[in-house]
């Protein structure tokens, strides 16, 4: 949420910063011209942030020789492998996090008359 903040505040009307919003609000709204050059600019931010995570911990991937803790920089992962209870794990915790973004940009929670000028379609107008 932060991160959807930060490009509002400086001026954004498109925080998209994950790839499940930018198709769930092409979706909604029927338009799709920008899907394919904000997923690429998504995808890009995400490998830079890895590489970066990566040039951090150079030093320590001598020392460590357990391939699970080396991965655990950059992912998750379960500790009882168990593909349907992985995928709910996943699942839920996403589907909160777009429920709340949808609270938090949802009408009672902004000023009046700013839904309509910063909001696309969709929102309900």
């Amino acid at each position: 949420m932060s991160g959807i903040f930060t490009a509002a505040a400086c001026g954004s009307r498109d925080t998209h910063i994950n790839p499940a919003v930018t198709l769930g609000v092409a979706i909604a709204s029927g338009n799709y011209s920008k899907l394919a050059p904000y997923i690429t600019a998504q995808m890009l931010g995400a490998f830079a942030g890895a590489v970066l995570v990566w040039l951090h911990f150079l030093p320590h991937w001598a020392g460590t020789q357990d391939p699970i803790r080396k991965l655990s920089c950059f992912c998750s992962h379960p500790a009882i492998p168990n593909k349907l209870a992985n995928l709910i794990s996943e699942i839920i915790p996403t589907s909160l996090l777009v429920f709340v973004a949808g609270c938090i940009l949802s009408r009672p929670n902004l000023p009046r008359g700013w839904v309509r000028s910063w909001l696309p379609r969709w929102s309900g107008d």
